[in-house]
């Protein structure tokens, strides 16, 4: 810790020095000055965190070099030491913020009890500002991985209101501002090996490009959510600009190639799983055309009747989203009905079908489930033929599915519950929970949905409130402490989404325990 003594008389500046050295083994003096110019010069070349400042000096008095050295040190920590005691001189000094005032002579036990309290409040000071910055590391650390949770729980499950909430406040972005999904999908001939590097890459675009938040990747796509700027109906200029960076890099830096596929903006997040069908269906279409596609211009080139046929697509993927399988196969039949009815030219119905089941393996790869690519023999001879191999198709990829979830042991919902509420007091976002079990987070969130019938971020809230009723219970923690013990870093976060369960707020349920305690004596 570094001071500097400034002082006109010679005598005081040497007997200041040597009681702060005899006493305070852990100060550095870095100079002795002998008016206000001097302390200015010194303050500048070694940046002292204390200083002991006399006022009445020649040239530039105390106070006059005060407020220029601040302007070198603002952290800088400043005792007058003086013999003149004046109310204005006080004054002063209090509005510059300095931290005490000493009227010579002082005797060496106050002097010594000052500096101390001094050196004790940067102490102080820098631990606070130590754990700011841990804090902000550990803030940016997790940015990724809240963004990655909301996209998946956005696009392929619920996401809590009261969640949604603070992590719009935690990633500053509005929660009116409309949005639209960006969906990449990286072409098989990538290296696996530097697929993470690309997402990495790809991140840093999104962060310094647009607002926006990229969810985990799964196989070879990546979904992002992105934030539009402007009016909705002028997402398009900016999306075919981020586009055309992601591609440039990915090109240019990996030398790989993906087919990206560009969702309608709509002006609310419930509606963004609407956009994610959009971009997943226009990504097939960016495969096969061109590097990146829009949804609006795929339905703008079609016939107005063909467009029904992505309302088909559209439930095809919800039933896939929550595995109602018997659903899927209706839907594919009321496609093949649809081609039937309206006569459309059979090679055209079976293209329209496949690239229908690519659009099925592509939704399934992004839940984690690897199936095999459908092979389509473009040859049926009639609508009854085309039918029937539609049937075994679904059929192969069906029991494909069956044979993926098989092998997954079955007992693992109840692992991921035990889980859960042995560590529901550490980072359990969907990504950290798929990483501990090897699995997608959209898969996790599938299991769940589809075996405990709740939502993952429910589930996981409900485990912490549970632990927090049976903390207060005991009575022997704070609200604070009980909101970090069981994973909430801000307690008034907590608070709400306390509230949000129990319908009353935590010191209300604190104080009906101790109500009923009383009752009970």
């Amino acid at each position: 810790m570094k001071l500097l003594i400034t002082e006109d008389e010679e005598i005081e500046r040497i007997a200041l020095k040597k009681i702060i050295e005899t006493e305070f083994r852990d100060i550095q003096i870095v100079g002795l000055a002998e008016n206000g110019r001097r302390a200015i010069e010194l303050a500048s070349e070694h940046k002292p965190d204390i200083l002991l400042m006399d006022i009445k000096m020649p040239g530039i008095n105390g106070l006059e070099a005060i407020k220029e050295i601040q302007k070198i040190v603002p952290d800088a920590k400043i005792l007058i030491v003086s013999s003149y005691d004046t109310f204005d001189y006080a004054q002063q000094a209090l509005r510059l913020g300095v931290k005490d005032y000493l009227l010579k002579p002082s005797k060496r036990e106050v002097i010594l009890s000052t500096i101390q309290k001094v050196i004790d409040d940067i102490k102080k000071d820098r631990l606070e500002s130590e754990r700011k910055q841990q804090t902000e590391e550990r803030m940016q650390k997790m940015i990724p991985i809240v963004e990655a949770d909301l996209v998946t729980q956005l696009l392929f499950d619920h996401v809590h209101d009261v969640h949604l909430h603070e992590c719009m406040g935690l990633l500053d972005v509005d929660q009116k501002q409309p949005s639209y999904v960006v969906l990449i999908h990286f072409s098989q001939d990538t290296l696996t090996g530097r697929l993470e590097q690309m997402y990495g890459e790809l991140k840093r675009t999104i962060q310094l490009h647009t607002k926006g938040w990229v969810g985990p990747m799964s196989g070879l796509q990546v979904p992002i959510i992105v934030f539009a700027e402007g009016e909705i109906h002028q997402y398009r200029r900016n999306a075919v600009s981020l586009v055309q960076k992601i591609l440039h890099n990915l090109s240019g830096v990996f030398s790989a190639s993906a087919a990206i596929g560009i969702g309608k903006a709509y002006p609310a997040l419930e509606q963004i799983r609407q956009s994610y069908y959009e971009a997943l269906r226009a990504s097939i279409s960016a495969g096969s055309k061109a590097r990146y596609s829009f949804y609006s211009d795929i339905i703008s080139n079609e016939k107005i009747k063909d467009r029904d046929m992505h309302h088909i697509e559209e439930l095809i993927l919800e039933e896939l989203r929550i595995g109602e399988w018997e659903g899927v196969r209706s839907h594919f039949q009321a496609m093949t009905a649809y081609f039937e009815k309206f006569q459309h030219p059979l090679a055209e119905a079976e293209q329209k079908v496949y690239d229908t089941m690519t659009l099925m393996i592509r939704y399934l790869d992004e839940m984690g489930f690897v199936i095999r690519k459908p092979v389509f023999s473009f040859s049926a001879a009639s609508y009854l033929q085309m039918k029937t191999e539609v049937n075994f198709i679904l059929e192969d990829v069906m029991s494909q599915y069956k044979r993926v979830t098989e092998n997954l042991q079955e007992d693992i919902p109840n692992r991921m519950k035990q889980h859960i509420r042995k560590n529901c007091h550490t980072d359990l976002s969907l990504e950290a929970m798929a990483k501990e079990f090897s699995l997608s987070p959209q898969y996790v969130s599938k299991i769940f949905k589809e075996e405990l019938g709740i939502s993952y971020i429910d589930y996981l809230t409900k485990c912490r409130i549970e632990k927090a009723k049976k903390l207060m219970e005991k009575g022997s923690r704070s609200l604070k402490e009980i909101a970090f013990e069981v994973g909430y870093n801000d307690p008034n976060y907590f608070s709400r989404v306390f509230k949000k369960v129990c319908k009353k707020s935590p010191s209300q349920y604190k104080d009906s325990l101790v109500s009923i305690g009383q009752k009970d004596k």
